[in-house]
């Protein structure tokens, strides 16, 4: 599993998103208090179709260069996973980053992922 890891102040100030889409699981740490954070919040909303694939010839996804999403699925969804890549890649919104931004907190690393919107 490749779970991000929070500190106390950003669970505390990112709290209203990881209510019901998230386990907060407390890491042991000789100073601080740190999470992993578990995403459970799987949106099927993924646009194969529209998106940038590459796959193996076994036919299973080896990457993907640009992710598209329909709309109607991922509204209100501010951080979720697909099921096409449950152990790697979280995806969050904008309202969620700006969160982050608003609260100052740091070590976080947002990556423009071509993110685009099919309706």
């Amino acid at each position: 599993m490749n779970a991000p890891i929070f500190s106390e102040r950003a669970v505390t100030a990112l709290a209203n998103f990881l209510e019901n889409t998230s386990q907060v699981l407390p890491l042991k740490h000789e100073k601080e208090k740190f999470y992993a954070i578990n995403i459970l919040n799987i949106v099927d909303g993924f646009d194969k179709q529209k998106s940038k694939i590459k796959y193996f010839n076994s036919g299973k996804i080896m990457n993907i260069e640009e992710y598209f999403f329909h709309c109607d699925k991922i509204v209100n969804q501010h951080i979720f996973k697909i099921p096409e890549r449950l152990k790697s890649t979280v995806f969050v919104s904008d309202v969620f980053v700006q969160a982050v931004k608003d609260h100052s907190l740091k070590g976080f690393i947002f990556k423009e992922t071509g993110l685009t919107l099919s309706k």
